[in-house]
């Protein structure tokens, strides 16, 4: 039987990798339905491969689907939140990727390599930077302009003291300076 903290251990958990202090990709295969594609939203992007089934089906089940709803809201809108949520049907992942909700769809085959490209390439990215956009957008829709304002001008200066900004930005002059260009 499902309780009550059963329900608020799960939501904790899957908030828990919301909230990571780094990028998480969801690799998805197969069928992810209902607990897996909450899980799947909780992660900044998701990958799938082409004979992906995805479904939050928990209203045809009685029920609500924990924070899913609202984590479908903030990457879709409501509209499509509704739409997926109130009906629970389930979409290819194709639509997926029309809808924007998938970053990418894939051949099975193909899953594990394009996952691993995609965290390679943010591997690239500073993180200190990644870190603090992340932050950025998850918190657009729950605080007001003067306080995002204000974090995003901390953050601007955090960036500014790295030292994957310093690294940039020394690659960018050593590549002006090769092309006879100056600061």
């Amino acid at each position: 039987n499902l309780t009550r903290e059963w329900f608020a251990t799960w939501e904790k958990g899957v908030s828990r990798l919301a909230t990571l202090d780094a990028i998480t990709i969801a690799a998805i295969q197969g069928y992810c339905l209902g607990g897996g594609l909450q899980v799947a939203l909780a992660c900044d992007l998701r990958i799938a491969t082409s004979d992906a089934i995805l479904s939050i089906p928990a209203v045809r089940e009685g029920l609500v689907a924990a924070l899913g709803p609202m984590r479908l809201t903030h990457i879709l809108g409501a509209g499509p939140a509704k739409q997926l949520c109130f009906l629970g049907r389930r979409f290819s992942a194709q639509e997926g990727l029309q809808m924007g909700l998938l970053a990418e769809v894939c051949q099975p085959e193909q899953l594990e390599e394009r996952a691993l490209a995609m965290a390679n390439e943010l591997l690239a990215i500073p993180f200190t930077a990644l870190k603090h956009t992340k932050r950025q957008i998850d918190q657009a829709f729950t605080q007001d302009f003067d306080t995002l304002l204000n974090e995003m001008v901390e953050n601007m200066e955090d960036c500014l003291r790295s030292p994957e900004h310093k690294a940039v930005m020394k690659e960018y002059v050593e590549e002006l300076a090769r092309r006879g260009k100056t600061v």
